[in-house]
């Protein structure tokens, strides 16, 4: 026989064999060998097993596998029923067939999974307690059928714990695996080393299937695929919220198809991996040539998690065309020093996902329990390059992606295209250490922060926070401010409150209340709170003007606290070489260095002594010029100093200086917005610096006082500002504006409410007390315009349900300096129903007095309403 005919009968006979399955992927992307089973059945009940879930089928079920492999394969069934086994070992071209309504449960006994096999813990090899499912070194191999898998998890469950026997043999074992110890010498199934099974693990196999079958449960991770080569997952239903229970995990295997399948997890959905340390590096397999396609995901960690696994090297993965509903991660991929190895050629694309905290993140300094468990034997970087993200959308996320490259090998080419997230609810992008990020495309709709309106809390009470300063603390911020009322002006308490984004404020607790007598006590005056943490103690530390009713009787108080939103205990004057402070107006300011300033009206800026609570130092004793509400912020080494002149709180033109220190020389530049704007019809309170994207943007916030109805009218004024140089500048008032956008020349001017401002129509315009205007709508929200002027006051806006009962109900003030059209009221949301919205003049209007007697305020009662009008899109 030639040559020619030998080759092609042996060809013949593979392809009876086997069926070629051909997977489209952006790499080449081998044909997959899915084995044709003989038709031969194996019934475990032919083999002495029995159903109840009493009586322990092993044997029964091990000689039904040593038959069908005997017989040259086929399935071994199990018919409907509950059956109950310990450790399962499959042989050669067996397909472990589960017939609808069969549950195959197993024991939690640890000895009934003894002896132990040779197998893996997190990326190391060692011989510890056989998987429930085992297979080493077989080929043809399959679970299969409609059945579930269903382990009992009373002793894994206990054994989730990490106590410190656990602890030891996982340093044992990690030390054994970084100093070559022969595996067989890892004996780690003794004693209270709780190194829980997997439910599945195939090991060195070759052509494997797992299909259509449920799986209830497992102690650790659930279907584990290590250095196999070639196979298809499909049509699963997974199910397992234990500790570390992953989906699926590919580690140093090859040839795969992963599709249709549904995970609910307790840790990651899909998880590429690569073996640990010197062991992988000893065993040198990457993990190639993986396709996940139409998979959902429930719940887990991640939806595809990279890593941390990762020496042996991953290169060519394809996820695609499938969804999320709630993961902590959507791309996840994750490295450290210790690792080495490669990560190369990853795409995701065609995904969705409800929630996330992040789309996409690279770690590389991920070490969990092991960073301080074990010393470092050696270092190697990974290598990270190719990672391609497309066509994503997402319902909301914390953030876009974060990139965390390692200097000393960073990461390169990440390409993110056509994502598109309807909710941001922290940033959008860190990226740090990486070469040649290309972004294409990337839409969201972050949180639009609006100015000159009442903001309203979790409880639909106004944010009151006035004279405030915002402190960013454990990934929120909490804004401290004045909590002010609308019939008196003295000390009733500093409020807090808490934020993840900025614009939906959680009322935490008034910090600091009235004292029983003293610098706060009852008829006292408190004012202009700043917190900073002090680094050296790590306390929070509270600053604040304290007064008389008639402001005679001046001092700067300070308080303290363990925690940032706790109960503040006020400890009396801040004192300067044993003397208080006797000063009025002031701020505070941080240094990069940890250093805390206290900055006072008129240029007197105060060092604060290394616990924050005294005045160590003066470090200027006058700036000429400066005037009172002082707040400082540096931007690339130069420091700016901002000023509101002496005007009782009316609107002014705020000014500026620069210094290349904090001792000066303080230079006075002049206005930081356009003259006459009064500074957008504001003073200025704090500087905040918000970090974006690699960049610190100064965002200034004011105060838009509104006496005496403090409580209900007054409103804030934060705007981004542009610092180049000693050029300071907000160049244009914004309504509103995307807290998430990286600069001045992108705020993302999204319109979510549109009237007719520009026309000069108006709606209701009036003076006499008692007059309104009335509009009904169907909805959860609506926005009022109108115009604000020297002659306008009070409106009570009342919102009333289909019964007439009012669900809503404040006071907005149509009083400013200069003249202004916009957005003066968006209500606080609410149930969607009909409703009806009242416009109604009080007749009253601001009006203050300084001391001398000067008048201050709007001189008459004018309410002017230009229109009224619901959302034309969502913001959630």
């Amino acid at each position: 026989m030639c040559v020619c005919t030998l080759f092609s009968i042996q060809a013949n006979i593979l392809n009876s064999k086997y069926v070629a399955i051909h997977v489209n992927a952006p790499f080449s992307m081998p044909s997959i060998k899915v084995y044709k089973f003989p038709k031969k059945d194996f019934l475990i009940t032919d083999y002495g097993a029995r159903a109840g879930g009493i009586i322990n089928n092993t044997q029964a079920i091990a000689a039904a596998i040593d038959a069908c492999n005997a017989a040259g394969g086929g399935r071994v069934v199990v018919p409907a029923g509950m059956w109950l086994t310990g450790t399962i070992h499959f042989k050669s071209n067996v397909n472990l067939y589960l017939a609808e309504n069969a549950i195959l449960t197993f024991t939690d006994n640890p000895s009934d999974y003894l002896p132990a096999v040779m197998t893996s813990w997190e990326g190391m090899e060692c011989y510890n307690y056989s998987p429930l499912l085992y297979a080493f070194k077989c080929e043809n191999i399959a679970i299969s059928g409609k059945g579930t898998i269903s382990p009992k998890m009373d002793t894994w469950k206990k054994w989730f714990d990490r106590p410190q026997a656990h602890l030891e043999a996982l340093k044992e074992l990690y030390t054994k695996a970084s100093t070559d110890v022969p595996v067989s010498e890892r004996q780690m199934a003794v004693g209270k080393n709780n190194l829980r099974p997997h439910l599945i693990q195939f090991n060195r196999c070759n052509n494997v299937l797992l299909d259509g079958f449920k799986i209830r449960e497992s102690p650790f991770w659930t279907i584990h695929l290590y250095m196999c080569d070639g196979g298809v997952v499909r049509n699963l239903d997974v199910k397992a919220h234990g500790h570390n229970n992953d989906g699926i995990d590919l580690e140093m295997s090859r040839n795969f198809l992963v599709e249709n399948c549904l995970f609910d997890q307790g840790d990651d959905a899909v998880v590429i991996k690569a073996g640990s340390n010197r062991d992988a590096w000893r065993l040198n397999t990457p993990c190639e040539n993986i396709v996940i396609r139409n998979c959902s995901i429930i719940n887990g960690h991640t939806l595809l998690g990279v890593g941390s696994e990762i020496s042996g090297g991953i290169r060519n993965v394809y996820m695609h065309n499938c969804k999320a509903r709630n993961v902590h991660r959507f791309f996840f991929i994750k490295t450290n020093h210790r690792r080495g190895g490669f990560i190369e050629n990853i795409y995701m694309e065609n995904v969705q996902s409800d929630t996330t905290q992040r789309v996409l993140e690279i770690d590389t300094d991920v070490l969990y329990q092991w960073k301080d468990l074990v010393p470092t034997y050696e270092t190697r970087m990974t290598k990270i390059d190719g990672i391609h993200l497309k066509n994503v959308t997402c319902k909301e996320a914390d953030a876009i992606y974060e990139l965390k490259g390692d200097a000393r090998l960073p990461i390169r080419n990440v390409e993110i295209r056509n994502v598109k997230v309807n909710n941001v609810k922290n940033f959008i992008k860190k990226v740090a250490n990486v070469e040649n990020v290309i972004e294409d495309n990337i839409s969201y709709r972050g949180k639009l922060l609006y100015n000159g309106i009442p903001w309203f809390d979790n409880n639909r009470n106004t944010v009151n926070a006035h004279g405030a300063c915002i402190v960013e603390d454990s990934g929120k911020y909490y804004l401290f401010g004045e909590y002010k009322t609308d019939s008196i002006n003295k000390f009733i308490g500093f409020s807090c409150y808490s934020s993840t984004d900025l614009v939906n404020w959680k009322f935490e607790r008034i910090v600091l209340s009235p004292q029983k007598d003293g610098l706060l006590g009852p008829n006292r005056i408190g004012e202009r709170v700043k917190v900073m943490r002090c680094p050296s103690t790590g306390e929070y530390v509270m600053y604040m003007h304290t007064d008389d009713l008639k402001y005679n009787d001046p001092y700067i108080g300070y308080a303290t606290c363990k925690t940032i939103a706790g109960e503040y205990e006020f400890k009396g004057a801040l004192l300067h070489n044993g003397n208080p402070i006797k000063r009025w107006d002031m701020g505070t300011f941080q240094d990069t260095d940890g250093k805390g300033y206290l900055l006072i009206h008129h240029g007197i800026i105060y060092r604060l002594s290394n616990d924050y609570n005294s005045a160590q130092a003066i470090v200027t004793e006058h700036i000429p010029g400066s005037g009172e509400s002082p707040a400082m912020f540096k931007k690339k080494g130069l420091y700016y100093l901002l000023y509101s002149s002496l005007t009782s709180w009316e609107r002014n033109d705020n000014y500026y200086y620069t210094a290349p220190a904090i001792e000066g020389p303080w230079i006075k530049q002049g206005l930081f917005c356009p003259e006459g704007s009064l500074t957008w019809n504001s003073q200025c309170t704090f500087v905040f610096p918000l970090i974006r994207d690699n960049d610190t943007i100064p965002v200034y916030m004011g105060d838009r006082w509104s006496f005496p109805r403090q409580n209900s009218a007054a409103t804030y004024v934060w705007l981004p500002m542009k610092a180049d140089g000693v050029k300071l500048s907000i160049p244009k008032y914004r309504e509103s504006w995307d807290i998430f956008s990286s600069n001045n020349n992108n705020l993302g001017d999204k319109i979510l409410y549109k009237c007719n401002k520009e026309t000069g129509k108006i709606l209701f315009h009036s003076n006499k007390q008692g007059d309104f205007c009335e509009y009904p709508f169907s909805g959860n929200q609506i926005a009022i315009f109108g115009e604000t002027t020297p002659h306008g006051g009070y409106a009570r806006i009342t919102i009333t349900d289909k019964q007439g009962e009012a669900v809503f109900t404040t006071l907005i003030d149509f009083y400013s300096k200069v003249p202004s059209k916009g957005i003066r009221f968006i209500s606080p949301k609410l149930h969607e129903k009909d409703y009806k919205l009242r416009i109604e003049v009080i007749g009253e209007h601001s009006v203050w007095f300084k001391k001398d007697g000067t008048k201050f305020g709007s001189d008459n009662y004018y309410v002017t309403v230009l229109d009224v009008c619901k959302k034309i899109c969502d913001d959630d």
